[in-house]
């Protein structure tokens, strides 16, 4: 493992289109049209490259108050998803390569890995103590694992199709699966029992995440919508529409990847295929979203709250990552280092980092040098 925290990385910035139009075809749509396309994701791996530039702030941007600290290196495909620990302490981050990584945030060695999928691990989540971690896989599965002993204590057979996401209730007692078969499904965790299935998407199911006061639960889609469910009683309580593939050039533009509450549960982020990130305030009605956060370049597969809700981070195709004031949103931070698609962002619960993973099979930790506002 090594620490990459002063080296300046090149960055592609201005892609070739081509290369562009063909990438848009496989970046987080199914797992199937994102992973099992090789031959074309091959192809446009080999087009001619635009101008590169060293990683830093992007001109123009405010000074950066964010530095790289580590870069994990470890996983032998791409690295799916990331997620820190309910103390700041330990990350986990899942990869194409089937494997579950954990990492402590102080150390260039990783703690342990996970075997057991038999397919791509697209999602990970601790619980609230700490002491479990579930894993979603596109065989199917959600294994949940004993930490820090890493011992597998259950596999539930949760879709027919691929499990793109999985994430713990408040209080861990419940978790959410979001799969490629446009449901999501409620289980019990003390028993691995299935409590409910919510279906109402017409396309896959991206991503879900509960509201930290534990009475919602919202749902991302390739069908662009983002649903709000009143999880325990399963009934849907709104479907939110604003990503409507306006900020591309193809009809799945749309696609919401995924989805996150605020830390008060009064907003609520979506990141979508259309280039931006959208907000939505709970003291509105929310039939329509705030003025979106623009500025990516292609596909934002990820969104990330931090802890005091002052500042909203985002994941892209386009190998960056912004983190975004919500007392200024004209003027986000732009962050470059991965070489390749950055898969997902998390800010830790401290404010103190930020952790992203990217199809260069690299885990990013990066350091706010001072307090979010």
């Amino acid at each position: 493992m090594t620490s990459e925290g002063g080296e300046d990385h090149l960055m592609l910035v201005h892609p070739n289109p081509l290369e562009r139009i063909f990438k848009e075809f496989i970046i987080m749509q199914s797992p199937v049209t994102r992973f099992q396309q090789g031959i074309l994701f091959l192809f446009c791996s080999t087009l001619p490259l635009g101008a590169a530039t060293p990683a830093g702030a992007e001109e123009g941007s405010p000074p950066s108050t964010v530095t790289r600290e580590k870069t994990w290196k470890g996983h032998a495909d791409f690295v799916l998803d990331v997620a820190f620990s309910p103390d700041g302490q330990i990350v986990a981050s899942a990869g194409r390569d089937r494997t579950i990584r954990l990492w402590d945030i102080h150390s260039n060695a990783p703690l342990g890995i996970l075997r057991g999928h038999e397919e791509s691990v697209y999602s990970v989540c601790f619980s609230d103590n700490g002491q479990l971690l579930a894993s979603a896989s596109w065989d199917g599965e959600v294994r949940l694992w004993e930490l820090p002993s890493g011992k597998l204590l259950r596999q539930l057979k949760a879709h027919p199709l691929g499990v793109n996401c999985v994430a713990f209730a408040p209080g861990s007692q419940f978790l959410a699966t979001a799969s490629a078969d446009k449901t999501v499904r409620l289980w019990k965790v003390a028993d691995g029992q299935l409590q409910s299935t919510l279906a109402s998407h017409t396309a896959g199911v991206q991503s879900v995440a509960f509201s930290p006061d534990g009475v919602l639960l919202a749902s991302a889609s390739l069908d662009q919508t983002v649903k709000l469910w009143h999880w325990p009683t399963a009934i849907l309580q709104k479907t939110l529409i604003g990503h409507d593939g306006g900020g591309g050039n193809f009809p799945f533009s749309g696609y919401v990847n995924d989805v996150t509450f605020s830390t008060a549960s009064q907003i609520l982020a979506s990141a979508s295929h259309d280039h931006t990130v959208r907000l939505w305030d709970f003291s509105t009605t929310m039939e329509e979203s705030l003025a979106p956060l623009s500025g990516h370049t292609h596909a934002v597969t990820s969104v990330t709250f931090s802890a005091n809700t002052t500042l909203v981070a985002s994941g892209s195709f386009d190998r960056t990552i912004r983190i975004w004031s919500l007392a200024d949103e004209q003027h986000p931070q732009v962050l470059r280092g991965h070489t390749a698609e950055v898969s997902s962002v998390k800010f830790s619960p401290d404010n103190q980092w930020l952790i992203s993973g990217s199809f260069d099979t690299t885990v990013g930790l990066w350091k706010l040098t001072k307090d979010p506002p």
